[in-house]
């Protein structure tokens, strides 16, 4: 990589390297041996070493790094905070971070605390992101929502749910879509074909074959006539 002066900031060294900086760092990678980070001064604050890894983003509050076909997390300073022991994860958000162990045994997922203390059980088929204090977790094939205590918030009920985004979530029963809030009350009617979550206090819905855009108060901004839709 170079800098606006053509200077190298770091070497041509590696196969692979990820765009933009996140928190002064890119992933990096050199063929047969993995991927690693490397800051801004072209310094390796990891070897490539790792197995596997994502792209992370400013927010995100741990890395999750595959060693020996197990899963961990890593600081940006390149200290092992969590050790390699978890078969699937998904990344940290609000503190805690879903994760499976024995996948082959029970392929339950709970979640750990950034100390990697478990603090949900794992019991559950699958789980999503916390957001907003509550996420989605599926338990003998039926969504329902938890808080940070394991508590269930709301009834495991739906078919399909999404995470909480400004008070609302996305959730699926007997093939439609609709939206509740925290509570479990449903603020707009499950009657929808397919649907997409909230963005700026508008969403695209289907209804008879034909997307339409909707407010939170589920009226129509935009008629529902077009067979295909893209975001704003």
């Amino acid at each position: 990589l170079i800098d606006k002066a053509e200077n190298i900031v770091v070497p041509f060294i590696y196969d692979y390297a990820s765009l933009p900086f996140d928190n002064g760092l890119v992933l990096v990678k050199i063929a047969q041996k993995g991927y690693g980070f490397v800051d801004k001064s072209g310094n390796e604050v990891t070897s490539c070493n790792y197995d596997d890894t994502i792209r992370f983003g400013k927010k995100l509050e741990l890395i999750p790094v595959a060693l020996n076909r197990k899963w961990g997390f890593i600081d940006v300073s390149g200290y092992i905070r969590i050790p390699f022991k978890y078969d699937n994860f998904l990344p940290f958000s609000e503190g805690l971070a879903g994760v499976v162990m024995n996948s082959v045994i029970n392929k339950q997922w709970g979640y750990i605390n950034k100390e990697g203390k478990k603090v949900v059980p794992f019991m559950y088929d699958h789980v999503g992101w916390f957001n907003e204090g509550l996420a989605p977790v599926n338990l003998k094939k039926k969504w329902g929502y938890i808080d940070k205590e394991g508590y269930e918030i709301i009834p495991f009920i739906y078919d399909e749910a999404d995470s909480f985004n400004k008070g609302l979530a996305l959730v699926s029963l007997n093939g439609k879509w609709g939206y509740i809030d925290k509570m479990g009350n449903e603020i707009i009617s499950l009657k929808y074909d397919r649907a997409e979550s909230f963005r700026n206090n508008f969403a695209w819905v289907s209804l008879n074959g034909k997307w339409g855009y909707i407010d939170k108060a589920e009226k129509e901004v935009i008629p529902f006539k077009y067979a295909m839709h893209t975001d704003f």
